[in-house]
């Protein structure tokens, strides 16, 4: 009797084991023979856990525990490259996650906000390279300074002008959502006046709070008559300053006397298009502005705000602050 059973412990142990390699080979195969390529994004900043779940849910592996397990025996912890990666479902998770660590063909690259588009032109050509024509692409986004739309982009080493203007007008079109334009033109606006005013105030204040108050104040003046007396705008037709080595140098009181339709100070009204690239914090601020008693506003030397209802209240923050 114990000889028996000591077979069928024997017997048992090696069912077992041959059920768990073959459960574990199944895992570590390939989820089909669909050998159809897609793009996979790795996004920036994330670890090989996170990859395993994207990996499963979308269907390319069958376990990300499985996939977790093979980081760990190939020692690929640390190896991990962001961007965009054609993979497929017939590729075995070890196969999948040596090619996350081969590097990609494309890029990251970061617009900042309020940026003009020169300054996008001049990001793109640094990192893209020389391959990159960069006048091409000026010459497709300056009609377009506005809706360039600031962020961080996965871009191909060889996009094209033309491609590059699509995907951050793209991603522009994606922002600004549905209801932000019903309550556009609930309020008997123009998604142009929004964005007009949004670059404005995107180079007048830095924190969502001030930028809400800037373009209550902005929108006020602007119905009542007032200039703006913006003075980006004059930075803006200033262009770039050979000396401060800046798209927006410091403007200087004869600066307001400088004739252009963007000048703030001598024309009544919105520039003609807008002056900057917004942030949807801008864009958002410009929608939903805080109507406050305020008139007036400076930002000094260190980006603090500082807002007054009368001239003479202006005045004294100017000297105070600016002086």
């Amino acid at each position: 009797m114990k000889h028996i059973i000591t077979i069928g412990a024997v017997l048992f142990n090696i069912f077992l084991l041959i059920a768990i390699v073959t459960s574990v080979s199944w895992l570590l195969s390939p989820m089909s023979s669909q050998s159809a390529q897609t793009t996979f994004v790795v996004p920036k900043g994330s670890n090989f856990t996170a990859v395993g779940k994207l990996l499963e849910e979308q269907k390319f592996i069958r376990s990300r525990y499985a996939f977790r397990f093979i980081v760990w025996k190939e020692k690929l912890g640390s190896s991990l490259q962001a961007g965009s990666f054609k993979i497929s479902p017939s590729q075995s998770p070890q196969e999948i996650a040596l090619a996350f660590t081969k590097g990609t063909s494309d890029t990251w690259v970061t617009l900042l906000e309020g940026w003009r588009s020169e300054e996008v032109a001049d990001e793109l050509a640094k990192t893209l390279g020389d391959q990159f024509d960069k006048a091409q692409f000026l010459q497709l986004a300056k009609p377009r300074e506005g809706y360039l739309f600031p962020d961080t982009y996965l871009i191909p080493q060889l996009v094209t002008p033309e491609s590059m203007i699509h995907i951050l007008q793209k991603n522009f079109d994606k922002k600004m959502t549905q209801e932000m334009l019903n309550e556009i033109a609930r309020q008997g606006k123009t998604p142009e006046h929004i964005v007009i005013l949004a670059s404005l105030v995107e180079r007048e204040a830095r924190t969502p709070t001030a930028m809400k108050i800037v373009a209550g104040i902005l929108e006020k003046r602007l119905q009542n008559g007032w200039p703006l007396q913006v003075d980006s705008t004059l930075q803006y037709i200033k262009g770039y300053d050979t000396k401060q080595k800046t798209w927006w140098p410091i403007p200087f009181a004869d600066d307001k006397k400088l004739k252009s339709a963007y000048n703030t100070y001598v024309h009544v009204g919105l520039p003609p298009k807008p002056i900057s690239n917004p942030s949807l914090a801008a864009i958002t601020a410009v929608v939903y502005p805080e109507q406050t008693e305020f008139w007036y506003y400076i930002s000094d030397l260190q980006g603090g705000m500082h807002y007054a209802i009368t001239l003479q209240e202006h005045n004294a923050n100017v000297e105070k602050y600016l002086r």
